[in-house]
């Protein structure tokens, strides 16, 4: 957060809680989400990048 701008800083809370629940742990070495949910959250490059395509050989 800039120290400079006290009033907004409520507007950048989200992107700061995403950052904590996607860091991974020392201890764990898994993030809050990963053991919340069981699965990794979508990230917001997840949602512009085509999904991986499984290939059965």
């Amino acid at each position: 957060l800039a120290y400079n701008d006290n009033k907004s800083w409520d507007v950048k809370l989200p992107q700061i809680a995403f950052a904590l629940r996607t860091a991974p742990s020392d201890s764990t070495e898994q993030t809050p989400a990963f053991l919340m949910f069981g699965r990794h959250p979508r990230q917001p490059l997840d949602l512009c990048l085509p999904s991986p395509v499984s290939v059965d050989q």
